[in-house]
């Protein structure tokens, strides 16, 4: 549920500064695996 949140908290953000607006695919999903291991990495560390 965490992750959910964190989730959903860096795809606003990401789309707030106008990334995954006229973004190709591969960026996209680039982006997402780059939060995904962020996420990951504050959620063991629970810095968040």
């Amino acid at each position: 549920m965490k992750t959910l949140v964190l989730s959903e908290k860096a795809h606003e953000f990401l789309e707030g500064i106008g990334y995954g607006v006229g973004a190709s695919s591969i960026l996209r999903d680039w982006q997402t695996q780059q939060w995904l291991e962020i996420e990951s990495l504050l959620a063991q560390n629970e810095v968040m």
